[in-house]
């Protein structure tokens, strides 16, 4: 899981013989990984089996409010909470989210959460094998998903936000491994309660919010590489290919906003040429906190499309 989107690059330029050798993991959850990331899947024959390659399609769209209904944006971005994780700071989660809402109101219209919500199981010691070999591991791992749900839930129900949530690749661990995803999961349980959470089966979206685009995306570590802003260069690479905007019922609106999770380290940028602005959340882990955590996204979109924060 770890490599998952760096196969999935190198799956866009050339043919990858479809084996849990080659891929790194089972094929079946190869090929569901590569649809929920955008992907459209082309087989070919290879050998005595077959190869996959990928090719990019259009990104999931969806309408928040259009500049008609309003111009002003003012929406909190989080990522990486990785609740389960030993250092998991809740008093941080917590406080921010205590931050944003008084007198039983939400001072923000949304909370965009990209991804990593929990912790996942990551010890080698479970693998997809042994789970379903094993029905005494499979229950002690929904146990821990159970577990790393229900603390979530008694702190997002407390803070009665429209949460609006992706995958990242520690919540997606768990569907890897055969069971119900524990993202969909939290979502009932969320409602169960009364709360708005929205769960996108996806590590990438588009929200169209006052007439322009916010891009919400996990990141992963084949971006990771020397003397490289992962985040910057990801937006680089959706303007080579393909341009930053994108279509929705026969409107153009242009990318405004770009959240990244997964990076787990708070940084704000901004980019003039392609004016847009960049967040990166960060962590709630508490050894990776050297900012606090949780970026505030407020003001409004001019009539020529370019956005003034406040």
């Amino acid at each position: 899981m770890r490599n998952m989107l760096r196969t999935l690059e190198r799956a866009t330029k050339e043919s990858v013989p479809l084996t849990s050798e080659d891929l790194g993991i089972e094929p079946s959850i190869f090929i569901e990984v590569a649809h929920k990331c955008g992907f459209e899947t082309e087989f070919a024959p290879y050998k005595k089996g077959t190869s996959v390659k990928l090719k990019r399609r259009a990104i999931p769209v969806v309408m928040l409010y259009d500049s008609n209904e309003s111009k002003s944006f003012n929406f909190l971005d989080l990522s990486d909470l990785h609740v389960g994780h030993p250092k998991f700071n809740a008093k941080e989660l917590e406080k921010i989210l205590a931050k944003y809402y008084r007198n039983g109101k939400p001072l923000v219209d949304y909370v965009f959460i990209a991804g990593d919500l929990l912790e996942g199981i990551t010890s080698d010691y479970y693998t997809y094998e042994l789970l379903h070999s094993d029905k005494k591991e499979m229950q002690r791992a929904i146990n821990t998903r159970n577990v790393q749900v229900n603390t979530l839930l008694n702190i997002l129900t407390k803070y009665d936000f429209d949460y609006r949530v992706i995958n990242g690749n520690h919540d997606y661990i768990y569907t890897a491994m055969g069971m119900e995803s524990a993202l969909r999961l939290l979502e009932r349980k969320m409602r169960d309660n009364g709360k708005r959470f929205t769960f996108y089966d996806t590590y990438v979206v588009d929200f169209i919010i006052a007439g322009v685009c916010k891009r919400m995306i996990h990141l992963e570590s084949f971006d990771n590489r020397p003397g490289v802003v992962p985040s910057y260069d990801r937006l680089r690479s959706f303007k080579r290919n393909g341009g930053l905007y994108v279509r929705y019922n026969g409107k153009r609106y242009p990318i405004r906003f770009f959240q990244c999770g997964h990076l787990h380290q708070r940084k704000e940028l901004y980019d003039g040429s392609m004016k847009v602005f960049i967040t990166q959340p960060g962590s709630f882990v508490k050894n990776e906190m050297i900012y606090s955590p949780g970026i505030l996204v407020r003001g409004r979109v001019l009539e020529n499309k370019n956005v003034i924060r406040e």
